[in-house]
């Protein structure tokens, strides 16, 4: 049986219950309205580790219904226990909004995101590109498998399937990992992110 320390990920959809999908949808699409689009130009690293690499799409911090599921005792234990991660605090949580065209290039989170925990909340989020064997490589390393001109050309074809409804966490701030150009009206990702003290 693989575990967190052995791949970074594990299903946690047993964490959240019909009724707070209902209310996780219906506040997306409530504040899709206000998303403010997020476009970044260019590859940059940061100095807590991460890096980003040019994207495009909209994006709103979670309303009272989503911190509500992240600040949840029990989802927080859940996620705890998962990860064997005990000290796992929770840090922030927000809305990503597709639509046709827009993508989201290779990246790391910040280092707060020691677990990220990704909410499928429509039926057509395909895949979220990712390079797990890359876990472990340092920015540079992974940087040279981008080029600005194509950002995916060479990239791993593997993915982590993201379907309606589902719930899961990976190690946001090691595994670098992408969204390719998206094919629909609009898709809406939920994310959010506990730190380990």
């Amino acid at each position: 049986m693989t575990t967190w320390a052995d791949n970074g990920h594990v299903r946690l959809d047993s964490i959240i219950d019909e009724s707070t999908w209902d209310a996780l949808e219906s506040e997306a699409r409530g504040l899709y309205p206000q998303a403010q689009q997020d476009s970044l130009p260019s590859i940059r690293t940061f100095r807590d580790g991460s890096f980003c690499s040019p994207a495009r799409f909209s994006s709103h911090k979670g309303g009272p219904v989503f911190r509500s599921v992240m600040q949840s005792r029990e989802v927080l234990a859940a996620v705890r226990e998962a990860t064997q991660l005990p000290r796992l605090v929770p840090v922030r949580c927000g809305y990503n909004f597709y639509r046709r065209g827009d993508f989201l290039g290779p990246h790391r989170d910040s280092v707060k995101a020691t677990v990220t925990v990704l909410v499928g909340l429509t039926d057509n989020l395909g895949q979220m590109g990712w390079a797990p064997d890359h876990r472990q490589s340092t920015n540079d390393d992974v940087i040279t498998m981008i080029s600005e001109e194509d950002l995916f050309v060479s990239l791993p074809s593997q993915g982590m399937p993201i379907t309606h409804r589902s719930a899961q966490a990976f190690d946001g701030y090691n595994i670098p990992h992408w969204r390719m150009p998206f094919d629909h009206e609009l898709g809406i990702l939920g994310t959010f992110c506990y730190f380990d003290l």
